[in-house]
């Protein structure tokens, strides 16, 4: 007897979390479920625009309260949303992107330093893909940005803090340009909080990374001083 299986997850940087999964026997017997454990908060955009629409059982209620635009007040404090505080870097990277390409660049990638399971291959498949629009654009777990690949630049264009993604896709439309939105898990995992860094030490990660988080990280659940 056969079996053809599918399956949907959210990939993590060390493990997978399971959505849904589905099996098909050579006789014709059907099994489907879903999960009603999924942290959503975890998904990247692709996946809740695409995946959890999709959903018809309890999985899709699973995740309610952990959708990116019904975070905590708290969450949104912790991440240092507020527009006014991310403006001089978004001034900062908007000058670095028009000097570079002023200086002859064809292309430019803007990646934030905060990264760390960041992998040479992943950075070659974006770098490879850059002719498909004039913006490609990685989003984060949460609906940030980490990373843009400019083919044009576009001053106007840079807004980091909450639902950049989204942000930064609109103003590039507006310019006029064209928009690819990717989706790499590694690259969407960055440190925020104190969660984050908790999450990263579970992780099979390089031996600088590991000295840098083998202190104890701390119990406090208050606001992070990370963004």
């Amino acid at each position: 007897m056969k079996y053809w299986i599918d399956t949907e997850f959210i990939e993590k940087p060390c493990t997978v979390d399971l959505i849904s999964v589905g099996l098909v026997a050579e006789d014709g017997r059907e099994f489907y479920a879903e999960s009603n454990e999924v942290d959503w908060s975890k998904a990247s955009q692709w996946t809740l625009l695409n995946v959890r629409p999709q959903l018809d059982g309890k999985g899709m209620d699973a995740g309610e309260d952990s959708r990116p635009d019904q975070e905590s007040a708290d969450h949104r404090h912790r991440k240092g949303n507020d527009s006014e505080h991310h403006r001089p870097r978004a001034q900062a990277v908007a000058g670095g992107v028009s000097h570079l390409f002023g200086g002859g660049a064809t292309a430019v990638l803007v990646i934030p330093a905060d990264i760390p399971l960041i992998l040479a291959d992943d950075i070659s498949a974006l770098v490879a893909g850059r002719t498909q629009a004039d913006v490609t654009i990685v989003p984060s777990r949460d609906g940030g940005t980490n990373a843009l690949l400019l083919n044009a630049d576009c001053p106007s264009l840079f807004a980091f803090g909450e639902d950049s993604a989204a942000r930064h896709r609109g103003r590039a439309e507006a310019a006029g340009l064209s928009v690819h939105m990717r989706d790499f898990p590694l690259l969407a995992f960055d440190i925020d909080t104190i969660e984050d860094l908790r999450e990263l030490a579970t992780c099979d990660v390089e031996a600088p990374i590991r000295a840098a988080i083998a202190e104890p990280i701390p119990t406090t659940t208050g606001p992070s001083s990370m963004g």
